[in-house]
């Protein structure tokens, strides 16, 4: 071979394997002529485009320029920036928690401890005695400032429910149309000109927050409130969720979706003619329902009080106290506990009678021998007939509406919020109880490492019910959350999560 023909690059080979017809006008000479090869050592040795591919030190890789500037070996990227700070609040907030559940499964783990020790030891019976003593007494003097008990002794279900309404009633009703047809039922309290949507729990009404209410009418002056009370300045709104209560049924299982009761909150909105909420207020599954509002509605509302809820897949979550080993079989159970009702007691009017007698009878037995005693020791009257009251809408209206209080509870395990919690802007104050099994503590804590703008507050021993247990704290949070600017009271409660949790309700 030549010379001239050594010196050229060896030819690439195609793709396609099949030999190359010659064109019938060419020859062999002209296929290998010089020119054609001095044309192909051109295009090879023509520039490259530019790759696609980003710099490595964009990718937080260092490369022989980052040594030898100081600068850029200190600085980072703002992504790789953002990621550390994002991997740092995280792993933060999840190791407060597992500190916060130690001291609360620890002070547990104590007081069982001493009231064996007390009921075992007959030395140490007059120390169980005044303990008890002491409870009790607490728990007479709430009685009396209640105003539940005015009438005397609680009778029943129903009794409550006319006591409840005496003083919480709201003061105007209605109905809204939802987007596909549906006649809800709302109710307005207070007249004031900021307005708070409140989100209740599935299968609870308005009335469980009425400890709350009662400390908030109580404290609200003396916290720095503008008007003699709080109706004065702010009008809360809330509905029956469809499908329950006074509602319209929807007759249809898709037609119950997390998505769909956010619309529902939208459509109320328009209704009442307002351009946005200056607040949502959510309990249990009012958690998921105003973390969804936010993320699809941003411009419609300023804030956000969440109290014992979580971002989603609740039967699936439920009960599971554990972080690191979670129980499979749970979420099962609850589901097939929930066929059984839907299609096995639901649709047959007579065994529902009899079911429904049955399960009366045991909430009863209930309030008397574990709500009872448990708001002895904490001192709190209302405990017990809250708990009732609970326990008995879910099969005490009709059988539809415990049919979809099942669907509803399906729909919640369906539905997580989880991928859209970094976008959430909207400032937060989210609420837990550290002995919580609905909704475990350790959801909430993941939110308080995601959101930007939260503040966690944990109850050291507060359950799913924190609304009942620590009404006082609750309404003192409600007050320096919505009559402050996030500023001041970020301010005033520093930090993503407080670091001493609350034990007792002041």
């Amino acid at each position: 071979m030549s010379n001239e023909h050594s010196m050229l690059p060896p030819q690439r080979v195609s793709d396609d394997t099949s030999p190359a017809e010659p064109d019938s006008g060419a020859t062999t000479a002209d296929a290998d002529s010089p020119s054609d090869r001095l044309n192909e050592v051109s295009l090879l040795s023509s520039p490259l485009p530019p790759s696609p591919y980003v710099s490595p030190s964009r990718l937080g890789h260092t490369t022989a320029e980052d040594h030898r500037d100081p600068e850029r070996r200190r600085a980072l990227p703002p992504e790789v920036n953002g990621w550390l700070k994002g991997a740092y609040r995280y792993v933060y907030t999840m190791l407060v928690f597992h500190i916060h559940s130690t001291i609360a499964w620890t002070a547990i783990g104590i007081a069982i401890v001493a009231a064996l020790a007390c009921v075992i030891n007959p030395l140490m019976w007059p120390c169980f005695i005044l303990f008890v003593w002491r409870r009790y007494r607490r728990y007479r003097e709430g009685m009396k400032q209640s105003k539940l008990f005015d009438g005397g002794p609680i009778k029943d279900v129903d009794d409550l429910k006319e006591r409840l309404l005496s003083h919480l009633g709201p003061q105007e009703e209605g109905t809204f149309r939802t987007r596909d047809g549906l006649n809800l039922r709302y109710g307005i309290f207070g007249n004031g000109d900021k307005t708070i949507l409140l989100c209740n729990g599935v299968n609870c009404s308005y009335l469980l927050w009425s400890p709350a209410h009662t400390a908030l009418q109580r404290i609200y002056t003396s916290m720095g409130g503008k008007g003699e009370v709080w109706t004065d300045d702010f009008r809360v709104v809330t509905w029956d969720y469809r499908g329950q209560f006074d509602s319209d049924d929807p007759c249809d299982a898709v037609r119950f979706s997390v998505e769909r009761l956010t619309d529902d909150a939208l459509d109320l909105m328009v209704h009442l003619g307002i351009p946005k909420f200056h607040g949502m207020g959510g309990w249990s599954t009012g958690v998921q329902i105003a973390l969804q509002f936010a993320a699809t509605y941003p411009d419609k509302v300023e804030r956000l009080f969440l109290v014992n809820g979580n971002w989603g897949h609740t039967l699936t979550c439920a009960f599971q106290i554990s972080w690191y080993l979670p129980n499979p079989l749970v979420p099962r159970i609850l589901h097939s506990l929930i066929w059984v009702c839907r299609y096995g007691i639901c649709p047959y009017p007579n065994l529902y009678a009899i079911f429904l007698r049955i399960y009366r009878v045991v909430i009863h037995w209930l309030r008397r021998y574990l709500w009872k005693p448990l708001g002895v020791l904490t001192g709190i009257p209302t405990y017990e007939w809250m708990m009732l009251l609970n326990a008995s809408d879910v099969f005490g209206n009709t059988a539809s509406h415990a049919n979809n209080v099942g669907i509803i509870l399906q729909a919640l395990d369906c539905h997580s919020v989880a991928a859209l919690l970094p976008e959430v802007r909207t400032p937060t104050v989210m609420l837990t109880g550290l002995l919580d099994a609905m909704t475990p503590p350790y959801q909430q804590y993941e939110m308080a490492g995601i959101i930007p703008n939260i503040h966690l507050v944990p109850f050291l021993l507060g359950t799913h019910h924190s609304i009942e247990e620590y009404p006082n704290q609750i309404a003192r949070l409600m007050v320096d959350f919505f009559c402050r600017d996030w500023d001041d009271f970020k301010r005033k409660c520093p930090g993503r999560v407080r670091l001493a949790p609350i034990m007792i309700d002041r």
